[in-house]
């Protein structure tokens, strides 16, 4: 039996091959829903170093981009999307047993909302926002707007916020100026982090003088990495984080920012025309960064050049198809892969 199928013996050359792989990922995990959805905990153990609360919210919010994904095809399967949209009742509900939690200063809920946002975005607005009663969208609204008034890492974690802002105006009718000044104050420290040729550093670039502080508070306290600045920039917050949200933001943002549109379609084609070196003929990518266990997130950059429809790419990815064999042949190297899934989940 293959490791996961659906995607291991999948050909991965169609649309209606992704889709399927896409369900395949999705179908293990929902034993593991609590009983009102609002929360996955894997039978595996972690090393989060944040509450468990969040770790089954996080459970439940990651595999949010996939299931955006097939929502935002207008026609998924139910029976595998469903259990995701029920989960908003209970996790956002503040008197319910299973609520996520208050988004607090530096918090991976933060994180989490990012694929919340993803969601809300992607889908047609009938097929998950309108799903949702309107108890429920009023929980949602207040636990998405708990960023604006907290403390974000001045990393790719602001992009987070400018998401989750963004569903605020796009989907959940708070279409305010203060939430439209957050986006805003967000994307301008965002901007300055980028470096050239299409890349931006995780944070702001290190200093020497930012060493010698970081030093310091070390020997004082024992806190280690205890300044968002870093030279972070191989490090997949390239494809997935920093450009992955970019290209994202011309995708659902675009038509309001014309400006700033132009300048990250352009950067979008200055990181491809570098990027794509990465990766090897049969689809393998040398292995870079800190969160290695993202797998074939490095490819996100390609599926997210797609989605926002970026023209005028430079060669060897100046058409889609060219963008397209890029992402396929990078998934069928990991389907190819024997060892990459959990046995404890029957797979």
């Amino acid at each position: 039996m293959p490791p996961l199928p659906g995607f291991s013996d999948n050909p991965l050359k169609s649309r209606d091959d992704l889709v399927r792989a896409t369900e395949a990922f999705l179908k293990p995990l929902i034993q593991y829903f609590s009983p009102g959805k609002a929360r996955i905990q894997l039978p595996v153990a972690t090393g989060t170093h944040f509450d468990e609360n969040a770790a089954q919210l996080e459970g439940f919010a990651r595999p949010l981009w996939a299931v955006g994904a097939l929502l935002m095809s207008g026609d998924p399967d139910w029976e595998v999307v469903q259990p995701w949209i029920d989960g908003f009742d209970a996790g956002v509900d503040p008197d319910h047993p299973e609520y996520w939690g208050d988004i607090q200063d530096y918090d991976q809920r933060m994180v989490e909302a990012e694929m919340i946002s993803f969601a809300l975005l992607a889908s047609p607005r009938h097929m998950l926002w309108g799903r949702l009663r309107p108890e429920t969208q009023k929980n949602l609204v207040t636990w998405l707007s708990n960023m604006n008034t907290k403390l974000v890492h001045r990393a790719n974690w602001l992009w987070f916020r400018v998401f989750g802002n963004l569903a605020l105006s796009r989907v959940c009718n708070v279409d305010t100026p203060e939430v439209r000044d957050q986006i805003e104050d967000d994307l301008r420290v965002l901007d300055t982090f980028y470096l050239e040729d299409g890349w931006s550093s995780d944070g702001s670039w290190r200093t020497p003088g930012i060493d010698d502080e970081e030093y310091r508070i070390f020997l004082e306290t024992g806190r280690a990495n205890a300044l968002p600045n870093g030279r972070n920039a191989c490090f997949y917050s390239g494809s997935f984080a920093i450009q992955f949200s970019q290209l994202l933001y011309i995708r659902f943002a675009g038509d309001r920012d014309p400006a700033r549109t132009t300048k990250y379609l352009q950067q979008a084609r200055d990181f491809g025309a570098g990027f794509w070196r990465l990766f090897n003929s049969n689809g393998a990518v040398i292995p870079f960064g800190r969160s290695l266990t993202y797998r074939f997130a490095a490819a996100g950059f390609f599926a997210a050049l797609a989605l926002a429809d970026v023209p005028n790419m430079p060669a060897p990815l100046a058409s889609p198809g060219a963008v397209k064999g890029f992402l396929l042949r990078h998934l069928r190297w990991w389907a190819n892969s024997q060892r990459i899934f959990s046995t404890q989940m029957g797979h």
